[in-house]
């Protein structure tokens, strides 16, 4: 330190950098057109394609080693190189003059596929009284909701202790559309059940007392349990644009989006997994009852025993997440669609994991639903043009029609000059 140098002591404390507003940005930018490469093992890739557009995927298997990875609407476009078409992707069967040839997608290899993503296309808003136009790749994006990778590991570790479905599937609906925990909670109609077959056992002798509970233990050895991949489309789990809310149905399934307008906010369904491990049944033996609480609705990440007699009274949560802040969300659209005698929602959205918390989630969407989904004030139109009139050349009378201004000309005579009398006959000629 040199003579006269000034030193001062103390303590450097740095500001936290601000944080940064949401960029503004379009559902083409978040949705974007890209490519995707996949590399798996030998194995079935259980892969669904549409008839019309034969390498468009339309499903992809719970068991498949790319769910999770792969979604509904690619397309694949290659596959270690080659490029797949609808008729080198399958294996071909020799004939009797033909030789048989094995696919692009062989199963008995390794391969290396590419697709192409486009998640915007078909994709259309649901609002309150049904579809009302398409999710454009110009629409404005004012908000993007991430998923957290700690909260959806818990997820998958809680699943690995309470599978008894298909595996690695994270969705309130398995691949069969069968809710995964009532293979673990004896249903209500089980002793119905037990009453009805010994009914029927002691007619015919031959009909066998089915326990569900076996069942689902045949199935938990024969499926074991599969963490579900971290998805690629975590970063935009829950999308807000201008005109709604964007989210995959079931939480793995199809893009659906509904308007601001086309949902409520108190129906958006927000299951956290904070409820007492033992407590009376809130909904009892009606167990689909609309407007219970959420924390008791079935999910495959809670295993639930119920007991009582004749009807479930008590319930007991055996296993259940550890994580806090883990919860699952769901928007259902106000609109329902008849299929035959059935009404089923139009369009549902299924969250889990968010790194926003339920209160983050639900002010967020009662903030931007009152200021997107008020409805538009009505444009001020010009006043309708004064009645058209007609008036009387003659003595200056308005006439709102013209025939009443011919009936004023007619019976009035306005402005007719009395014809002249006709002239004498001239003289006859003076005699000669």
């Amino acid at each position: 330190m040199s003579p006269g140098e000034v030193v001062v002591e103390g303590v450097v404390v740095e500001q936290p950098a601000e944080q940064e507003a949401v960029r503004a940005t379009t559902a083409g930018e978040v949705f974007c057109i890209s490519e995707q490469t996949v590399s798996v093992t030998p194995g079935k890739l259980g892969l669904t394609f549409e008839c019309e557009r034969p390498l468009v995927v339309t499903r992809v298997a719970t068991g498949s080693p790319l769910f999770g990875r792969v979604h509904a609407g690619a397309k694949l476009v290659a596959v270690d190189g080659v490029g797949a078409t609808p008729y080198n992707i399958h294996d071909v069967k020799g004939g009797i003059f033909t030789k048989g040839q094995k696919g692009l997608l062989d199963a008995t290899k390794a391969k290396t596929l590419i697709f192409q993503r486009n998640d915007l296309s078909g994709v259309k808003y649901v609002g309150r009284e049904g579809i009302e136009g398409r999710l454009m790749s110009t629409d404005a994006v004012v908000d993007v909701l991430a998923m957290d990778r700690g909260l959806f590991d818990a997820a998958n570790a809680a699943k690995a202790r309470t599978h008894w479905g298909e595996p690695g599937n994270l969705a309130l609906v398995d691949g069969a559309s069968n809710p995964v925990e009532v293979c673990c909670v004896p249903p209500l109609c089980t002793f119905v059940s037990v009453m009805v077959y010994t009914y029927v056992a002691v007619i015919y002798c031959l009909a066998p007392l089915w326990c569900e509970c076996w069942c689902c233990c045949c199935c938990r050895k024969s499926t074991p349990h599969e963490d579900m991949a971290f998805p690629d489309w975590a970063d935009r789990a829950l999308v807000f644009t201008d005109k709604g809310v964007v989210g995959r149905r079931e939480f793995t399934g199809e893009v659906n989006a509904i308007t601001w307008d086309g949902f409520r906010i108190e129906d958006v369904r927000i299951r956290t997994f904070d409820a007492p491990c033992l407590c009376t049944s809130p909904h009892y033996a009606l167990c689909c009852v609309e407007g219970r609480d959420p924390r008791f609705d079935p999910d495959p990440l809670v295993l639930s025993c119920y007991f009582g007699f004749l009807v479930p009274c008590c319930r007991c949560a055996l296993c259940r997440p550890e994580a806090p802040g883990l919860y699952r969300a769901t928007i259902s659209s106000i609109h329902k669609t008849q299929d035959g005698r059935h009404e089923h929602t139009t369009a549902r959205i299924e969250v889990l994991a968010l790194a926003r918390s339920p209160d983050d989630l639900r002010s967020s969407l009662r903030a931007a639903k009152e200021k997107y989904g008020a409805p538009t004030a009505a444009v001020p139109t010009a006043p309708p043009p004064p009645p058209k009139t007609h008036t009387c050349r003659n003595c200056g009378a308005t006439f709102r029609g013209r025939n009443a201004l011919f009936r004023h000309l007619r019976d009035e005579r306005c402005g007719q000059v009395p014809r002249a009398s006709a002239p004498p006959p001239p003289p006859p000629p003076p005699p000669p």
